[in-house]
């Protein structure tokens, strides 16, 4: 993600020593701090209550297919006044497979009352906002030296799937060749067991038509309310 986590405890104390309800703590952070309310936290106090949630988005790693991924090794240089280093980069190109998971109906949601800190209008706003993170993310992926080791995305394929309702959105990994195919299977029998509409899927065959899709998601896609609940994969 985008986003640099920053403790909102280091600076500024939002808590007594007299505050004990985990439910009323939490609920404080949730209010206080988005990245917290989405990314999770966890404050430990030694001889204290330890406070946590959980993220409500789940990266898989980034695999490469079998047979599909090339590593090729290149000489190179630091040059200097002193002491020259030659050293070996490992570069890697290939087809490599990436899974998320959302639990849009977290948003601002606390565990320990079973109620939501925020309202539904705030809870959209974060959910349009983590949307963003997922598409930029894969937008501009950061990481180490890509002054020189820039990579270089020529195909991004995949499926979106939303469930709208007490049903986990289908998710398969890139791994399997038909991946595809069987989301829309696994969709179509969620369905019919569920209610038309529980799933729904969003493909896309490159860059653009990604950025498309979490247009039109954030568009359409609400927060969990009392009728209806949000997971997207």
């Amino acid at each position: 993600m985008f986003f640099s986590f920053s403790n909102i405890f280091t600076t500024t104390s939002i808590f007594t020593d007299k505050d004990t309800d985990l439910s009323a703590k939490t609920g404080k952070v949730l209010q206080l701090c988005t990245i917290s309310d989405l990314e999770g936290f966890m404050v430990t106090v030694k001889g204290g209550q330890t406070l946590k949630r959980d993220s409500v988005i789940e990266f898989g790693a980034v695999v490469g297919l079998p047979n599909r991924v090339k590593t090729q090794s290149y000489f190179h240089a630091k040059y200097g006044v002193d002491n020259p280093t030659p050293y070996n980069v490992q570069v890697s190109s290939g087809l490599y497979a990436t899974v998320l998971n959302i639990e849009a109906f977290r948003i601002g949601y606390n565990p320990h009352n079973f109620g939501y800190s925020i309202d539904i209008s705030e809870r959209k706003k974060r959910l349009d906002a983590l949307l963003k993170s997922v598409l930029y993310t894969y937008l501009q992926p950061n990481g180490a030296k890509r002054n020189t080791n820039l990579p270089h995305p020529d195909s991004f394929k995949g499926i979106i799937t939303v469930s709208s309702r007490r049903c986990p959105a289908p998710m398969l990994s890139a791994l399997e060749y038909d991946y595809q195919s069987q989301i829309k299977s696994l969709a179509t029998t969620l369905n019919n067991l569920n209610g038309a509409e529980t799933i729904r899927c969003f493909e896309f065959d490159n860059m653009a038509e990604f950025a498309d899709q979490i247009e039109i998601l954030i568009a359409q896609t609400l927060p969990w309310d009392s009728e209806n609940a949000e997971a997207i994969s």
